[in-house]
């Protein structure tokens, strides 16, 4: 520590500094020269030390970052769609009719019901992309591989038919009716044919279950092979 003198600086230096605590310190000046100047002390100056502090927030008015870490888990939930009908147990479209005004076609058609889709609850109050559920796939064949074009197989008047806890969607449908009786190798994407997936419905975000009920419908030329035909439409969901 120093003071200003009469003729220079008065300088103390202390080599191992001051235990953190409180202290008091006295300035005393002893002259070498009595004639000249006076014995003389300062008042008793009380005060505090404090260790040296470390960090980004040591010190007052420094920039302070405390980084917390937080986890969380998104369940995985599920996304399933499924019909009752199986190759146990098919869709029964009947003998088909043919029709009368021109005589090229067979049709049958029958309720296509409990179209039945579940989004897990745990996924139901996240909003989250549009749904879409396809038939990405329709075959119609017979034993001996005579064919009648998926074009000519239909899926319309799609309807909501009941929901389940959670269901607040919009649905939009998408009919999807038969071509009238094109021939088996005949190109083109009406109906559920085409091979390409052909979106039946959509929905604006997640979803509870819902069960939705529709018409299928078989147009099929008569040149088609009599003889007990069956088919598979692959749904998925998305």
């Amino acid at each position: 520590m120093s003071r200003p003198g009469p003729t220079g600086t008065y300088v103390l230096t202390l080599a191992s500094g001051f235990n953190s605590g409180s202290h008091s310190i006295v300035a005393k000046f002893s002259p070498t020269d009595v004639t000249v100047f006076q014995a003389s002390q300062s008042a008793p100056q009380s005060f505090l030390t404090q260790a040296a502090q470390v960090g980004a927030c040591a010190q007052s008015g420094s920039v302070c970052t405390d980084t917390q870490n937080v986890t969380a888990t998104v369940p995985v939930g599920t996304l399933v769609i499924n019909t009752p009908y199986t190759a146990a147990s098919p869709l029964n479209l009947g003998t088909l009719v043919l029709d009368p005004t021109t005589s090229a076609t067979l049709t049958g058609s029958a309720a296509f019901q409990n179209i039945v889709v579940t989004d897990n609850p745990a996924r139901v109050t996240c909003p989250g992309p549009s749904r879409q559920w396809r038939a990405t796939s329709a075959t119609v064949v017979r034993t001996r591989n005579s064919v009648i074009n998926a074009q000519n197989l239909g899926l319309t008047g799609l309807a909501k038919t009941s929901s389940g806890t959670g269901f607040t969607g919009t649905l939009a449908y998408i009919n999807r009716p038969a071509a009238n009786g094109v021939a088996p190798a005949a190109a083109g994407s009406a109906g559920l044919g085409g091979g390409l997936p052909q979106t039946i419905i959509t929905t604006d975000h997640g979803l509870g279950t819902v069960n939705i009920n529709g018409t299928l419908t078989l147009i099929a030329p008569t040149s088609t092979e009599p003889g007990v035909f069956a088919g598979t439409i692959t749904l998925t969901v998305g």
